[in-house]
């Protein structure tokens, strides 16, 4: 890979957006190498075991098992809106998106048309202000959390 060739990615340019000096003296110059901290670390891990849970289907370790309702229905809820929208899912979401959304990091479905589409709800979902049900036909609702 180039090193010159710049990578963008959804929270690199909410970054640039915010001051594009502090992005160049972070990221351009590297004027401020990253730091580690317990929380960063924290995402780290809970990042990784959810994307070894997705994609391998790796068990979950006890630790982040609580995670594992919200995987399930982050992506029932995305299968259910690619049916009804004709939309292949993996163009609404990649496992990568899920990931990022549930780690609280860069994922597609914080910005634009997938936020749109589907991104608003999840957030409502996670923070618990949604739930879903089944309606007579088998599909999948939004319903208010009580």
């Amino acid at each position: 890979m180039n090193p010159n060739i710049v990578r963008w990615s959804h929270s690199a340019l909410k970054d640039y957006e915010g001051c594009a000096r502090r992005y160049h003296e972070v990221k351009v110059l590297r004027k401020y190498p990253f730091q580690e901290t317990d929380a960063t670390r924290y995402g780290t891990q809970v990042h990784e075991a959810i994307e070894f849970y997705i994609r391998d289907g790796k068990p979950l370790p006890e630790i982040y098992a609580k995670f594992k309702p919200v995987v399930s229905l982050i992506t029932a809820w995305i299968a259910e809106l690619s049916r009804a929208n004709e939309i292949d899912p993996m163009l609404v979401a990649t496992n990568r998106d899920v990931i990022g959304f549930l780690a609280g990091g860069e994922s597609r479905l914080a910005t634009g048309w997938r936020r749109d589409l589907v991104g608003r709800d999840l957030e409502r979902l996670r923070e618990g202000e949604l739930g879903l049900s089944f309606d007579r036909d088998g599909r999948l609702r939004l319903i208010p959390a009580t």
